[in-house]
């Protein structure tokens, strides 16, 4: 887990972000061509209202008694637009399923008036009323394009009525309406955050947004630390062969002794690094016993074992695990003992792949790698184990 959260707040994952962020705003912009057409009810009004009964006063349409009968004339003013970010042209209407208006809960009683600042939906636009519903003849629609209807509908005193679309538009799933007691209420949370129609929208964006960022880092992280960890596997089993053939041949037709195939062993699991760092702990292990031998007068009750320690560590380590399962190292206290064939197969194998211990030594010494990520940094002191 330490590794992934290095790796989202890295200025990769920052550029990433970017990235997704300008990749998805040039989808949605390009990519997701969508028609969505709205249908916006403006305003819903009595031609005229008659707040109490006047005697002899008489409301009539078309011979109608309006006040009797309970009726009244209302005006539907609306804009029909194509939200979206796709065209709708001609081809896009099915002609068995127009596109159409009907009113609900009302009787169009007059041919609806459109108006538009498109000249050509103004001269184009051709409503056929049948029955309760306009059919509108088909017309190119550009995204933004849209035209203002004015119905006038004869319907219930007490009861506005509404509208309804219908008809098949090639790409679109369903109409959008909006009214002016609910001006977003049959869009969805999604289309209003990422259309951002309203200022109130924008602090909707924010933890949407943020969501997904974290979402795509981690999926972005996780993909990567198992792409990294399937490469890594790779190129480890790659350089394991490559060593495996380079060593084939080695002492072929003489007798191997024991040290010699578990260093082979430890040389073809581990690399050439690996013997570097046994070259390094011999090296130690020289100076370890020189440093006993010379506090040995003072040291009878081990009074300076812990110093002795100290001074030269044996860090624990996978390597050193490896060594000591196989008996090529061991501890007696603080007395290091090595199996007494490893120098010379140290030397043997060494001479057969020409390698230069004493620089791959120093390199594993400068680099510090740790077998715990890259095969050999300790991840505690002998003193410790001790």
């Amino acid at each position: 887990m330490k590794k992934l959260w290095e790796l989202i707040k890295s200025p990769s994952a920052m550029a990433l972000v970017a990235l997704f962020s300008l990749g998805f705003a040039v989808f949605q912009q390009f990519y997701e061509k969508k028609p969505d057409v709205l249908i916006k009810t403006e305003a819903i009004s009595a031609v005229f209202s008659v707040l109490q009964s006047v005697g002899g006063l008489q409301v009539s349409y078309a011979g109608q008694d309006l006040r009797s009968s309970r009726q009244a004339l209302w005006v539907i003013s609306a804009v029909i637009s194509n939200n979206g970010t796709a065209v709708i042209r001609k081809a896009d209407y099915d002609n068995v399923t127009p596109f159409s208006v009907s009113v609900m809960g009302g009787q169009i009683v007059e041919i609806p008036v459109i108006t538009s600042e498109s000249t050509y939906l103004q001269e184009s636009l051709k409503p056929n009323v049948v029955s309760n519903r306009i059919i509108f003849s088909p017309v190119i629609l550009e995204p933004k394009d849209s035209f203002r209807l004015r119905i006038l509908v004869l319907g219930p005193e007490q009861s506005p009525p509404s509208l309804k679309a219908e008809g098949k538009i090639a790409g679109l799933q369903a109409f959008s309406y909006a009214t002016p007691d609910a001006p977003y209420a049959s869009r969805s949370i999604w289309q209003m955050a990422t259309q951002a129609d309203v200022f109130w929208i924008q602090f909707l964006r924010l933890p949407i947004y943020f969501l997904a960022c974290l979402i795509f880092l981690i999926v972005i992280g996780i993909a990567s630390a198992v792409v990294a960890q399937q490469a890594s596997t790779f190129r480890n089993w790659r350089a394991k062969r490559q060593r495996l053939r380079s060593i084939s041949d080695y002492r072929q037709g003489e007798n191997m002794v024991w040290e010699d195939r578990a260093l082979s062993e430890i040389y073809i699991e581990f690399g050439e690094e690996a013997l570097g760092k046994i070259k390094k702990l011999l090296d130690k292990t020289n100076k370890r016993l020189i440093l006993i031998k010379q506090l040995e007068p003072i040291n009878q009750n081990g009074n300076f074992d812990t110093l002795v320690k100290h001074a030269t560590s044996f860090y624990r380590s996978k390597l050193l695990d490896e060594l000591e399962k196989r008996k090529l190292l061991l501890f007696d206290g603080i007395y290091p003992k090595w199996a007494s064939g490893v120098p010379n197969a140290l030397q043997n194998i060494s001479t057969f792949l020409s390698l230069d211990l004493e620089s791959i030594a120093k390199v594993v010494a400068r680099k510090d790698i740790s077998f715990e990520d890259d095969g050999w940094v300790s991840i505690s002191s002998e003193a410790q184990r001790e």
